[in-house]
């Protein structure tokens, strides 16, 4: 909606415009030293397998109709529910590694937390799961209320664990110092607390803090196959 009122163009079409959670993250971004060595690698997180680790068949959980949000799960506290299966995630990944040549994909029981927050600067991360935002006020770190669904979720939460659901807390701490495009293909990714003077606080935060130079995500639900 921003206009050069010389030209009357709009800004985007002359220069790259960013977002950021608030003028604390700016003056942190523009201190901030890039790594030397330049990324070049890219990795492709898709297709969880939810079950991993338990003896449950992926199909008990799975639907055609799935979207790619836990939300409602979670506002359950997990209790007799089963995270669903996206298959569609699978046929996204293979479509991307098509147009980026040497991408590494990780799907099924690779597409762990183990794997993901291992990962160092890939100069691009595309994650395709499900996502979440639980607008809990009794959890006051917003980076606690947001995060993404990895391979073995059904599992852990059977046995009481959290392994598999990666907050926000947990994704600040990787190193993404020199990646240069983060996209997140989960639900409301985009959403989280209002804070004054620090505007929006959840996924964005995390991976900018982790060093994430480009962020893409969603304010809304993504449905499993119109999305891949």
């Amino acid at each position: 909606i921003l206009r050069d009122k010389r030209t009357g163009k709009y800004l985007v079409e002359d220069y790259t415009v960013h977002s950021i959670p608030s003028a604390r993250e700016w003056l942190r971004l523009k201190n901030h030293q890039p790594k030397v060595a330049v990324a070049t690698r890219a990795a492709v997180y898709a297709n969880p397998d939810f079950n991993a680790g338990s003896k449950k068949a992926p199909s008990q959980c799975a639907s055609s109709h799935a979207n790619r949000s836990a939300r409602e799960i979670l506002m359950k506290t997990f209790k007799n529910d089963c995270i669903t299966a996206l298959p569609a995630t699978a046929d996204e990944a293979n479509t991307i590694s098509q147009h980026v040549p040497g991408m590494q994909k990780f799907q099924e029981e690779r597409a762990s937390e183990e794997l993901l927050l291992k990962e160092t600067s890939p100069k691009i991360l595309h994650i395709a799961t499900h996502g979440f935002f639980v607008p809990d006020p009794q959890i006051t770190n917003p980076l606690a209320k947001s995060g993404l669904i990895l391979s073995g979720a059904n599992t852990s939460l059977a046995k009481g664990s959290d392994k598999g659901i990666v907050t926000g807390l947990k994704l600040a701490t990787m190193d993404l110092s020199a990646t240069q495009l983060v996209v997140l293909s989960a639900c409301e990714t985009g959403v989280g607390d209002i804070q004054h003077g620090e505007g929006v606080a959840g996924l964005n935060q995390a991976f900018i803090r982790a060093g994430a130079a480009g962020i893409v995500m969603s304010l809304w639900r993504v449905p499993d196959k119109p999305t891949a």
